[in-house]
């Protein structure tokens, strides 16, 4: 079964659940669904924090759809695994310079906040960002020390 397929049916067993919530009280199921949301996001940062939610924000979607342009593919390359793949590339580069640099989430103001923004700016396809970053930060300064040579400027 596809990832896909798994992901539709677990939605739908949601749906369900929550439209029989609704006849059996007589609230939305919209609001069954907010309170839903609210929860698991308040578990989620009791767990652990706004570190751990931003962590999940740059993963799971970014994860799922890598999974879906992998399936698509079969093996071969697509604009859409070139895409994921260049996400997963300055994501890591990301969490390695939060690994390196202790503290950065103390010294820069509202630091996770800005951290899920510029990860969904990364991830989105309108604004494509992982491809900003890497052919201006990640290429242009690590790739040279891989090849031992300046990359060639397109």
């Amino acid at each position: 079964m596809e990832v896909s397929h798994c992901f539709r049916d677990l939605l739908l067993g949601f749906a369900e659940q929550f439209k029989k919530l609704e006849e059996k009280t007589g609230y939305s199921k919209v609001y069954f669904f907010s309170g839903a949301v609210v929860a698991t996001v308040f578990l989620v940062w009791l767990i652990g924090g706004f570190k751990l939610i931003t962590d999940l924000i740059g993963f799971v979607y970014p994860a799922y759809m890598s999974f879906q342009s992998m399936e698509a593919t079969k093996g071969g390359m697509s604009e859409g695994s070139t895409q994921w793949l260049t996400y997963w590339v300055v994501f890591s580069f990301i969490t390695l310079v939060e690994g390196v640099i202790p503290g950065i989430a103390n010294w820069i103001p509202m630091y996770y906040y800005n951290k899920a923004g510029l990860v969904i700016w990364l991830y989105h396809p309108q604004s494509n960002g992982a491809e900003v970053v890497y052919n201006h930060v990640v290429r242009k300064y690590i790739l040279p020390h891989l090849q031992g040579k300046t990359p060639k400027t397109e």
